[in-house]
């Protein structure tokens, strides 16, 4: 989808920005959640700070996946 609207020429400048920025997020995941599990000692503050997360990221991405292709269809 994000590849859609990107140039053919540009895209796998694209596909290596998508690539890094999933890893980058992994890290970042990883590293915010394990803090909060070390600091906190509590599993149940982890679960319900994961658990908000993937609320937060679903009502996010609900938008965009209800939106429509503007493309016209190929025969």
């Amino acid at each position: 989808m994000g590849l859609a609207h990107a140039a053919p020429e540009d895209a796998p400048d694209v596909s290596g920005l998508f690539v890094m920025m999933t890893q980058l997020g992994q890290v970042v995941g990883v590293a915010t959640f394990g803090t909060l599990y070390l600091g906190s000692g509590s599993v149940a503050a982890t679960c319900l700070a994961l658990t908000g997360t993937i609320l937060l990221t679903g009502a996010c991405a609900l938008p965009l996946l209800r939106r429509r292709d503007p493309r016209p269809a190929t025969p």
